[in-house]
C-alpha cells in the first residue's frame, strides 16, 4: 500500500480519486522503472531555476548559482507540481509507462539543486538512458514510508538491482554518506559488482583559465622573441622591454585567474623596468 495514512471526511472526492489513481499506477508500473532521462533532469533544472525567476518562494536563503536545498525544492516545486498532475511522482508525471533503469543516483538530499543537477549532468555516464533518482522517482505526495517496510524489497533496491551503474553524487555541505540510506545503497552496489562512479562538477573554468594561462604566454613568448631579434636595440634596452611585457602579461594571467601574488610580482617587476 502506498497510502496507510486515513482519509480526512472532508477530504474531495477527486482528490481521493486522483490519490487512488496515483496508487494504481505506482503498483502497475515496477518501482525500478520510476525513471528519468537525460533530457527530463535538464527540464527539472529549468523549471526550477524558473520558478526562482518567478520569484517562488523556497523558504530559505540560498546562493543563486547553487539554488535551494533539495528539501526546499521537494516541498515548494515536485510536490506542488506532482500534485497538480495527479500526486504520482514526478518521474511517472514525466513518463506515465516507467522506462528500464541502467543508472541509479544516490545523494543525501543536503546538497543545492543546480549543485546537484550540474553534477548529474556532467557525469552521467555515457551508456545510460534512464536514471533512477529518489526524489523524482518516489511519490511526494503519497506515504513514501509504505514503501520502505523492507528495505530489501525497497523501490531503492530493486532499482539498484535493474542498473549497471551507481552515481554518487557529493555535496559541498556534508558526505552523503551521513544519510544512512546512502550507506545501504553503497552497500548494495558493491555487493552487486555495480559501475560505481562519483558525480563531479564541470571543469570548463578550470579550462578556460588555462586557455587564459596559456595564450598570453604564447604571446608574450612571440613578442619577445621579435624584440630580441631586432638589431638597432641593443641587448639592455631589449632585456628592459622583455622584461615589461613579462609584467604586463603576467598582471593580465593573474587578474583573470585570481592570483594576488603572481599580481604583486609582476607590479614589483613593472616598477623595476621602470627604473
Amino acid at each position: 500500500m502506498l497510502d496507510g495514512r486515513p482519509r480526512s471526511v472532508t477530504e474531495p472526492l477527486w482528490y481521493r480519486g486522483m490519490t487512488d489513481i496515483a496508487i494504481e499506477l505506482h503498483e502497475t508500473v515496477h518501482p525500478a522503472r520510476w525513471c528519468i532521462t537525460f533530457a527530463d533532469l535538464k527540464f527539472f533544472r529549468s523549471e526550477v531555476h524558473r520558478a526562482i525567476q518567478d520569484g517562488q518562494n523556497f523558504q530559505e536563503n540560498f546562493e543563486a548559482s547553487y539554488g535551494p536545498s533539495i528539501y526546499a525544492v521537494n516541498e515548494h516545486y515536485i510536490k506542488p507540481v506532482t500534485a497538480a498532475a495527479g500526486k504520482m511522482s514526478w518521474a511517472l508525471m514525466m513518463n506515465p509507462h516507467g522506462l528500464d533503469c541502467d543508472l541509479f543516483i544516490t545523494h543525501a538530499w543536503q546538497e543545492d539543486v543546480f549543485e546537484f543537477t550540474d553534477k548529474v549532468l556532467t557525469s552521467w555516464p555515457r551508456g545510460a538512458c534512464h536514471a533512477w533518482c529518489c526524489m523524482l522517482a518516489n511519490p511526494q505526495n503519497l506515504d513514501i514510508g509504505a514503501l520502505l517496510q523492507s528495505p530489501s524489497m525497497s523501490p531503492f533496491a530493486l532499482a539498484l538491482q535493474s542498473s549497471k551503474y551507481m552515481l554518487v553524487v557529493p555535496t559541498r555541505h556534508k558526505s552523503v554518506y551521513t544519510r544512512l540510506w546512502c550507506g545501504y545503497e553503497a552497500y548494495l552496489a558493491f555487493q552487486s559488482n555495480k559501475i560505481i562512479r562519483t558525480a563531479t562538477p564541470s571543469i570548463w573554468r578550470l579550462v578556460m583559465c588555462s586557455w587564459l594561462r596559456m595564450f598570453p604566454a604564447l604571446l608574450m613568448g612571440l613578442i619577445v622573441g621579435m624584440l630580441f631579434n631586432l638589431g638597432q636595440l641593443d641587448l639592455f634596452l631589449k632585456f628592459i622591454a622583455a622584461m615589461r611585457m613579462i609584467a604586463l602579461f603576467a598582471s593580465l594571467v593573474s587578474q583573470h585567474c585570481g592570483q594576488m601574488r603572481l599580481c604583486l610580482v609582476a607590479n614589483h617587476v613593472g616598477l623595476l623596468a621602470r627604473s
